[in-house]
C-alpha cells in the first residue's frame, strides 16, 4: 500500500509540475532567440549556395535618423535587391496584409506576433534611403522556416524556405543594376553596417523598450497605432479588442 501511495504521489507531482509555468521555463530550451537564430541559419545556408553573381549578407544592422534597423538577410545582384525577414514557427499562421498582428495557432492555442510584413516594410524604407535607390528596386520577402502552414491573405511575398531559391533566381529576366552600381551598393552596405557590439546591444535594448511600451498601452486598452480606445468586439474566432477608430485604424488584438 505504501508503495502504491508513493507512486501515486510521484505521478501527481509530475503532472502538476509539467503543467506549470516552471516546467515550461525549465524544459523549453528553444527560446525565441534560439529559434530565430536556427531559422536565420537555415536561410543563410540556402543563400550561400547561390551563384557567384549574387552577393548575400546576414544579420545586418544600420543606424537611421529614428533609431536602428536589423535585417536578417540581404541579397544584392544586377537583377535587384532582396531584403528577407525570417520567421521560425510551427502551426498555422493566419494574417492579412495590413493587420497589426498575426496569429500562430498550435493545437488549438493561439499566440499573437507582430505582422512581419509591417516589420519588413520599415526595413525596406530604411534600406532604400541608406542605399539611395528607389524602393521598387528592392523586393521584400518574408520567409517561414520550420513546420508552419501559411494561411495568410497577402499580396506581398510570404513564402516557405524551400521556395526561396526559385523565387529569387526567377527574377533574372531584367537587369536592374549595372556591375558598377552593384559594386557601389556593396561598398555602402559594408560601410554602413554596424559591427560594434555595444551599438548592436543598444539596438536590441531599443527594440525591447518599444515592445514593452506598446504592450503597456494595450494593457491599458489604448491603441498603440493611433491612441484610440480598444473596444471588445465579436469576430469569427471569438471576442477580440479593436480600435474605436475603425475603419480608419484597423488595429486588433486578443
Amino acid at each position: 500500500m505504501e508503495v502504491i501511495v508513493a507512486v501515486l504521489f510521484i505521478v501527481f507531482f509530475f503532472v502538476v509540475f509539467f503543467r506549470s509555468g516552471t516546467a515550461k521555463a525549465l524544459f523549453s530550451w528553444e527560446s525565441a532567440e534560439h529559434k530565430g537564430a536556427v531559422g536565420e541559419g537555415r536561410v543563410a545556408h540556402i543563400l550561400n549556395d547561390f551563384p557567384e553573381e549574387y552577393f548575400c549578407f546576414h544579420d545586418l544592422c544600420f543606424l537611421t535618423d529614428t533609431g536602428s534597423v536589423q535585417i536578417d538577410h540581404l541579397v544584392i545582384s544586377v537583377y535587384g535587391i532582396f531584403i528577407i525577414e525570417t520567421k521560425n514557427y510551427k502551426g498555422w499562421i493566419l494574417g492579412s496584409e495590413g493587420a497589426e498582428l498575426w496569429t500562430q495557432s498550435v493545437y488549438g492555442r493561439r499566440y499573437e506576433f507582430r505582422n512581419p510584413l509591417r516589420q519588413n516594410f520599415s526595413h525596406h524604407c530604411a534600406l532604400a534611403k541608406i542605399l539611395n535607390v528607389p524602393r521598387f528596386k528592392i523586393t521584400p520577402l518574408v520567409v517561414f522556416v520550420g513546420s508552419a502552414v501559411l494561411k495568410c491573405r497577402t499580396k506581398s511575398a510570404v513564402i516557405y524556405s524551400f521556395q526561396l531559391s526559385d523565387f529569387i533566381l526567377s527574377r533574372r529576366e531584367n537587369q536592374i543594376f549595372t556591375q558598377e552600381e552593384v559594386q557601389e551598393l556593396l561598398r555602402k552596405v559594408e560601410t554602413e553596417n554596424v559591427v560594434e557590439v555595444e551599438k548592436r546591444h543598444e539596438h536590441i535594448d531599443s527594440v525591447k523598450q518599444c515592445v514593452e511600451k506598446r504592450q503597456d498601452l494595450i494593457n491599458h486598452d489604448v491603441c498603440p497605432r493611433c491612441g484610440g480606445r480598444l473596444l471588445v468586439r465579436n469576430g469569427k474566432y471569438g471576442t477580440f479588442r479593436g480600435c474605436e477608430n475603425y475603419p480608419r485604424c484597423r488595429f486588433t488584438t486578443r
